[in-house]
């Protein structure tokens, strides 16, 4: 076991019972390798990349709180789609997602953000620091890094 997984677990706690939605984890290599204790087998897992589907990955979102799900995003490269934070800041700021364009008919979506679920972001440092928002940091409750 890594000296990290006591951080891990400290901020897992803290982020079931915070009031906020999101959290932070930073680590130092790739963060699909890292292995959430107690997490793993319950949360819905997002890997986004340059490459990857925004809209599906905001379905997912959708689906999370439908369900009430706890959510993983591990976060690959040097962007963030802006469609994918405006979500991120209603449900850390209002609590609520507010979506176009991703229901079957294109409608709007909007939903009350859970209490019992919870977002963890997953990236590292260099990731963190490509992206281009002054205030993605700021959506976050708990934040713990590897060290």
């Amino acid at each position: 076991m890594s000296t990290f997984a006591p951080q891990l677990e400290t901020f897992l706690r803290a982020l079931a019972i915070d009031r906020g939605h999101l959290g932070l984890v930073v680590v130092n290599k790739d963060p699909k390798k890292l292995s959430l204790p107690g997490l793993t087998e319950g949360a819905v897992v997002v890997n986004l990349d340059a490459k990857s589907d925004v809209e599906a990955a905001l379905a997912v979102l959708i689906d999370c709180a439908k369900q009430g799900e706890w959510m993983r995003l591990n976060l690959a490269g040097s962007t963030f789609p802006g469609r994918l934070y405006n979500q991120l800041r209603n449900i850390s700021t209002m609590g609520h997602i507010q979506a176009g364009q991703v229901g079957p008919a294109g409608d709007v979506i909007e939903l009350r953000w859970p209490k019992e679920s919870k977002i963890i972001v997953v990236a590292t440092q260099a990731t963190i620091d490509k992206i281009q928002v002054p205030t993605f940091l700021h959506l976050f409750g708990p934040v713990v890094r590897e060290e």
